[in-house]
């Protein structure tokens, strides 16, 4: 039997296939992601491509207006440039730095849960305390705050070079707590098993045990945490991206076409904030549904 075969008659898989919400969400979800990853193969326009504006195509509105271009199926902006590709475009920016920031964040969370998980003492407690005081703050102000120092040291010339970097950086540092407790709680728990205590008799080295014997058996709540995360981090670049502190004009997110789209929607032109708002809506709707069905397929008390 394939690999394939196996897992299509797994246990996850048969919950997946009986589930209507998650089968949904899967296909939104992909029809996304293709469509933005492939924005450049797909996309009717490039709209950042100045070669191809055109300032008396701008504020179209959608082809069903009745002032609607066939040429612009969801209408244009205030430059010129055509919605629906702008979001297929915007939402790739959106998923590169929401996926960039949940590995990031998984990467400190999952490897100080484990230190502190595993050693226990001092280590645990210095770990859990620097996180007890991360959670206490929102995530939006701890974004806010990395940015602005990053926008202060760093010359005015660099801003949009390190936009993209620093917003990772900012989204991640507010999401590692949740993982490292999650890691932590469930390493103090792992290590106390006979697997473990049977690779310390024969003299495995503590690193050896933690990352080859006890990682694989903590994962589990991590891939969850991490797909609702994935909704998270997104929605939190949506909101430093409207507020003005995300990534550069040049390369937009859908917050960025959102917050472009705002002052425009008491003129008229509500199809240029709507619309990107929407596919925002889309997006994150379908990584929470998907992240509720894994959680209850994964939870063995469910099953």
């Amino acid at each position: 039997m394939s690999g394939w075969q196996r897992f299509w008659d797994s246990d996850v898989a048969w919950s997946w296939r009986h589930s209507p919400v998650a089968v949904l969400a899967t296909i939104v979800l992909v029809v996304l992601v293709v469509g933005s990853f492939g924005a450049s193969v797909i996309a009717p326009h490039n709209p950042f491509d100045l070669a191809t504006l055109n300032l008396l195509d701008a504020l179209k509105p959608p082809v069903w207006e009745p002032d609607g271009d066939p040429t612009y199926f969801l209408g244009t902006d205030s430059q010129g440039r055509d919605l629906l590709s702008a979001i297929m475009y915007g939402m790739q920016v959106s998923l590169m730095i929401g996926l960039a920031s949940v590995f990031l964040s998984v990467f400190l969370g999952v490897a100080l849960g484990l230190l502190a998980g595993y050693l226990g003492g001092r280590t645990d407690a210095y770990i859990m305390r620097v996180a007890d005081v991360q959670l206490s703050f929102p995530a939006i102000l701890i974004a806010l705050l990395i940015d602005g120092v990053a926008r202060a040291v760093v010359p005015n010339e660099l801003h949009e070079v390190i936009a993209f970097p620093v917003l990772v950086f900012a989204i991640s540092l507010a999401g590692w707590p949740q993982y490292a407790r999650t890691v932590r709680g469930s390493t103090m728990v792992e290590k106390n098993r006979e697997y473990v205590q049977a690779a310390r008799v024969i003299g495995i080295s503590s690193p050896v045990i933690m990352f080859r014997h006890v990682l694989p058996n903590v994962l589990g709540p991590v891939l969850v945490l991490a797909t609702v995360h994935l909704a998270t981090a997104i929605i939190t670049e949506a909101t430093l991206s409207f507020l003005g502190v995300g990534v550069p004009p040049t390369s937009p997110s859908l917050g960025t076409l959102i917050r472009i789209g705002n002052d425009f929607l008491f003129s008229g032109e509500w199809w240029i904030t709507i619309f990107p708002g929407m596919a925002l809506v889309l997006l994150v709707l379908s990584v929470n549904l998907l992240g509720d069905w894994m959680r209850d397929a994964l939870n063995p008390r469910l099953n």
